[in-house]
């Protein structure tokens, strides 16, 4: 074949594999920002359960299905409307939100859902006294615990539950381990790292607290104070039942706001966990 015969041709499949790549990615955003746009809209119970169950019903998808199932889940836990839980826990596949990147299993895609299933969920449901239906998740999730050793997010739910049950150290020994930077060898995406930190330091805080370690505490509250300024971190910090000063001046800023404000004009913080779709860094941690 004459050689620039075949550089054209070259040329011609690489510029197909790049729009196609482009279409894909054009694709995947626009039903990243689906959930985004229901997330941003959780504290209307009607209006996040109809959007939810648009991405569920009408996305032809097995992926955002289930991504979508899990933010039903949520919805179910953050409103205190659990009837439904089991039955909606039971629809959830979540070898779905699972990839399979020649022969490595991967979540970084989808670890917004993991941090769902493994974090907030079951946070949400200790905070409500429905330790039953956490015990329910984490029975669901256990027939994963091989395939996703090593994950961040399934570490950090497994301290947490001693928290929540006053086992053990109640996790303290992992989390002061993680806040010291010592977590080589578990697998996270880059932009979650930081949010991982952040729930651990509040547990850690309530532990302290507990302990009556007042230095500790003096010594990890900026940091606390700053996730309390999150709607994730404050949903977190109140659900531990942890006072600080900044609540009282953020009660007063709320007073303020103007009561007709569209949701889509709230803080954004709210989808903090969310903004990390269309940009997924995951690697295997090594100690700096």
């Amino acid at each position: 074949m004459n050689p620039r015969n075949f550089l054209t041709i070259a040329m011609y499949v690489v510029m197909a594999y790049l729009i196609i790549r482009m279409f894909l990615s054009s694709k995947r955003n626009g039903k990243n920002r689906l959930i985004i746009d229901a997330v941003k809209n959780l504290e209307d119970k009607e209006v996040y359960f109809a959007k939810v169950d648009e991405l569920i019903h009408q996305i032809n998808d097995p992926e955002f299905v289930n991504k979508g199932i899990v933010l039903k889940l949520w919805g179910l836990a953050y409103h205190n409307d659990v009837d439904s839980f089991e039955e909606v826990l039971n629809t959830l596949d979540v070898k779905a939100l699972i990839e399979d990147k020649k022969g490595v299993v991967s979540i970084d895609i989808n670890e917004d859902s993991f941090f769902y299933l493994y974090l907030a969920i079951p946070n949400m449901l200790h905070h409500i006294g429905r330790d039953d239906l956490r015990t329910v998740l984490r029975t669901k999730m256990s027939e994963y615990d091989t395939l996703l050793d090593k994950q961040m997010s399934k570490e950090l739910s497994a301290q947490f539950d001693k928290f929540y049950d006053g086992q053990d150290d109640r996790g303290q020994v992992f989390y002061e381990s993680l806040m010291e930077g010592e977590y080589e060898g578990y697998i996270y995406s880059k932009t979650m790292i930081s949010i991982y930190k952040n729930l651990a330091n509040a547990v850690l805080y309530k532990i302290y607290q507990d302990q009556a370690k007042f230095d500790q505490l003096e010594e990890m509250k900026p940091m606390l104070e700053n996730f309390n300024q999150s709607n994730v971190g404050r949903r977190w910090v109140r659900n531990l039942d942890i006072q600080l000063d900044s609540d009282d001046d953020h009660h007063n800023e709320d007073d303020k706001q103007d009561d007709t404000q569209e949701p889509s004009q709230e803080n954004l913080s709210e989808t903090m966990v969310l903004e990390k779709l269309t940009d997924a860094d995951t690697k295997e941690d090594t100690k700096e």
